[in-house]
């Protein structure tokens, strides 16, 4: 799993360690087993927001993804796709999430998202379009998942 700065605060805002230790456990054996990773865009953003949360995936030795001429590439390449000139980005994704989109394409991962799913309508233009949206256009072709979907597809109970 590759987290966007949104999924992993969603799970630190709605399962706080205190009342889901379990939960937490589960994520830093995920974590310890290399089967999760953030970019460090996304782990910047959650700093931002939450010190706590950030040391803590730092703490637990997360993988962070660092920029690379290849993920800057396919950034730009999903950009183009999406309309956007220059700077001019509209209400959907933005620089750093486009960022993280390419980081979890070329990791070969699921991304992790809290944002709102979109239908994908062929009027709307495509820089209005939101992390899900871009990840489900077939050019970028992202499995995502939000925090629900995540726990439900683990099979894991937490009790």
């Amino acid at each position: 799993m590759h987290f966007d700065a949104s999924g992993i605060i969603h799970a630190w805002d709605e399962y706080p360690i205190a009342n889901f230790p379990k939960f937490w456990e589960w994520i830093e054996t995920q974590i310890k087993a290399n089967a999760c990773s953030i970019s460090q865009v996304a782990l910047e953003e959650v700093e931002h927001k939450y010190e706590d949360c950030a040391k803590w995936l730092k703490d637990k030795g997360i993988r962070r993804v660092g920029l690379t001429n290849e993920i800057l590439l396919e950034a730009d390449k999903i950009k183009e796709l999406l309309e956007i000139d220059e700077e001019s980005y509209g209400s959907g994704v933005d620089e750093k999430d486009l960022l993280i989109i390419a980081s979890a394409k070329l990791e070969s991962d699921v991304l992790l998202t809290q944002e709102a799913r979109q239908v994908i309508d062929p009027n709307r233009k495509k820089k209005n379009f939101k992390i899900p949206a871009v990840c489900g256009l077939p050019e970028v072709n992202v499995s995502h998942r939000n925090v629900r979907e995540w726990i439900q597809s683990s099979t894991t109970t937490f009790g």
